[in-house]
Parts: structure tokens; C-alpha cells; sequence
């Protein structure tokens, strides 16, 4: 009975090191391969304002020194007083007026914005549809000549 009971111990013995040794080296193997989320192609632009809340999907980035919130494709944004801006991946701005409460959805080469109350002006610079729609009217671009 004690040489079976002494060659369970130094079973354990041994198999424990090389157990932990294996979860550490899956669990390194996961974090370097983990992958965000969101793709990269749904990031909607840098949003800055003084009195905002983000929630939904977002991420915070340093560029610079400074800490930019992108904001991504799917988030709600609501500027509680003052003004934000969202600068567009694609090129452009949303500038929105306080006390404001809008959605964002990004799919292929379009944007939606849904406006639930608030003010925004929108300057497009590249080729991206928008789509704006409060509860009262929907809005979209329109290419003027050869401009987007």
C-alpha cells in the first residue's frame, strides 16, 4: 500500500508543474492571437466633446499622448450639454449640439445616423452615403456634380 500510495504522490508531483506550465503557455497563445471584437472597418471616427457619454461598442486609444475614444459602429452617443465632434474615418465631421442622444450604424460604404433629439451639422469630404433619421424625417446625401 505504500508504494502505491508513494508512486501517486510523486505522479502528482510531477504532473502538477507541468499542468500549470501548460495553462500558462495556452493562456499566452490566447492573448497573442486574440483579436478585437470589432473588426478595424467599423470604427466610425474619433469622437471628443466635454460632456459625452459612449456606450456601446467603442475602444480608447493613445495617439499622440492624448486619449482618443473611436467610436465604432453599433454606439450610442449622448452629449449631455456643449458640443462634440465625431471625425469621420472616411474623412468629414459630425458636429453635434447639446443636449443631443443619437445612434451610429456602419455597413459597407454607408452611415446611419439615428438622431433621437439634439443638433447635428454633417460635412462629408469622401464618397460616404449617409443616412440621417430623427423621429420625424430621414435624410440622405446627395452628389452634387462631380462632389460626394
Amino acid at each position: 500500500m505504500a508504494t502505491i500510495s508513494n508512486s501517486i504522490s510523486r505522479w502528482h508531483r510531477a504532473t502538477l508543474p507541468a499542468a500549470c506550465l501548460a495553462i500558462l503557455c495556452a493562456a499566452l497563445i490566447a492573448a497573442a492571437s486574440a483579436r478585437p471584437d470589432e473588426p478595424l472597418t467599423d470604427s466610425v471616427g474619433v469622437i471628443e466633446g466635454e460632456s459625452i457619454s459612449v456606450t456601446g461598442p467603442m475602444s480608447v486609444e493613445v495617439v499622440q499622448g492624448q486619449v482618443k475614444t473611436v467610436l465604432r459602429s453599433g454606439g450610442d452617443v449622448r452629449v449631455k450639454s456643449g458640443t462634440a465632434r465625431i471625425d469621420l474615418v472616411e474623412g468629414g465631421q459630425i458636429s453635434i449640439c447639446g443636449p443631443a442622444h443619437l445612434s451610429v450604424l456602419k455597413s459597407g460604404g454607408s452611415l446611419t445616423v439615428a438622431l433621437d433629439t439634439g443638433t447635428i451639422h454633417v460635412h462629408i469630404e469622401d464618397h460616404l452615403a449617409v443616412n440621417i433619421y430623427t423621429p420625424q424625417i430621414q435624410a440622405q446625401t446627395v452628389a452634387i456634380g462631380d462632389g460626394p
